[in-house]
């Protein structure tokens, strides 16, 4: 529990009613979504431009212990990410939120066959044409897994196809696989703006359904040395899926909110492991918190800290209006007891090469965190840590923007 003073700034003008609305936290719905998951890999090929050769990883096993999503990747590898996104939104929407899954094909080393190599998918020139062909891609692959008689669409809210090979998602100074493949949300309208208006959906199970959108993800974002965990990905996808509004500019790219909310630069937390929270204003959207308005300058309010025992009892989000359109949102976040970049420096010290982010969670918090049987991490006590510190956050809100 923290104890904080807030000041208003003698231009804000607020009306006046009470100081304080009674606070009472209404239990919102639980929503249960159930994803299908379909590995689907490529022809074959050995082109320079693309990561791996368009077949999974399953033939080779990682021995590093402190590797980040290691080989194999088969199915109880994707099993193991959807157990990771269901504990992530599960902790962050305190209960509101609950994701369940199948991985498809059955067989645990099995893939879908795609029609085409990877690089027909991308052609790496015009957005128009790359979006065209990550799109197309998404409907062979479903037309893949509906042909071969095991799956039923019906009973899923969500698909998520996961391909073969590294997704072109991270920066890293150079791209020497730009005709790697994107991972992104592809809504409805981003199907027909990239296939053609007359697109309406893939037609599944003889026509009892279609799927209108899903996502698109890599079995890995490992690549040139880097160790990046599909985890934030995912998830990241997931609040997309969701209705949550990217908080970084679309256009040039550039960070909004960075490493304090799921859908900025928060994704990457911990490189991926550790993903944000989504932002007060994220949780708001989805109901997951009840923003306490105040009226009036107080002194001594309460606030609970995110994940904290006195959330369920005391405000985590307070609000304070400045107009019909704007107004900001108050919480508190971070671990005090915990600073993720400082035990890094610490483990990293006087090292030749660096270690990895789960080599730091193994070796702090042992008993803190969860494993699955793949090696993936599946759920950390605190989604906080990845924070460069903690304290209040106070998020200005324009809903004219």
């Amino acid at each position: 529990m923290r104890k904080t003073n807030f000041f208003l700034l003698a231009s804000i003008v607020l009306v006046l009613l009470n100081n304080l609305f009674l606070y009472a936290q209404t239990p919102a719905d639980v929503t249960t979504i159930k994803i299908c998951a379909l590995r689907v890999q490529f022809q074959p090929d050995d082109n320079l431009l693309t990561t791996g050769n368009g077949l999974f990883m399953v033939d080779s096993v990682t021995t590093d212990p402190y590797a980040i999503d290691p080989a194999p990747h088969n199915k109880q590898y994707f099993e193991d990410q959807i157990t990771a996104a269901a504990n992530y939104f599960k902790k962050v929407s305190k209960g509101r939120l609950l994701i369940e899954g199948d991985v498809f094909p059955a067989e645990e080393y099995g893939a879908f066959q795609l029609p085409k190599p990877m690089g027909d998918y991308n052609p790496n020139t015009t957005d128009e044409e790359i979006n065209k062909g990550i799109s197309q891609l998404f409907v062979d692959a479903i037309q893949a897994a509906d042909q071969s008689g095991a799956v039923d669409f019906t009973q899923y809210d969500l698909v998520v196809v996961f391909h073969a090979g590294v997704g072109r998602d991270v920066e890293l100074g150079y791209d020497p696989t730009p005709q790697d493949i994107p991972s992104l949300y592809l809504s409805k309208s981003f199907l027909q703006k990239a296939l053609g208006p007359a697109f309406d959906g893939v037609p599944v199970n003889n026509g009892q359904t279609k799927i209108f959108n899903g996502i698109l993800l890599p079995e890995t974002q490992n690549q040139d040395g880097y160790q990046i965990a599909l985890n934030g990905f995912l998830v990241s996808n997931i609040g997309s899926y969701l209705g949550l509004y990217d908080l970084f500019s679309p256009g040039t790219q550039k960070s909004g909110i960075g490493r304090f909310g799921l859908m900025d630069a928060g994704l990457l937390n911990a490189n991926g492991l550790i993903p944000a929270p989504p932002s007060a204003f994220s949780r708001v959207l989805l109901g997951w918190e009840k923003p306490v308005d105040l009226m009036a300058p107080a002194d001594d309010l309460q606030i609970a800290r995110l994940f904290s025992a006195e959330a369920d009892s005391l405000p985590a989000v307070y609000r304070v209006w400045l107009n019909q359109d704007e107004y900001y949102l108050i919480e508190c976040r971070g671990d005090p007891m915990v600073n993720i970049d400082s035990l890094y420096e610490e483990l990293a010290y006087n090292r030749d090469t660096l270690p990895s982010y789960m080599e730091l969670l193994k070796t702090h918090f042992a008993n803190r965190i969860e494993i699955g049987p793949s090696g993936v991490l599946t759920s950390v006590e605190n989604y906080d840590w990845g924070l460069p510190g903690s304290g209040i956050l106070i998020w200005h809100i324009d809903e004219r923007v």
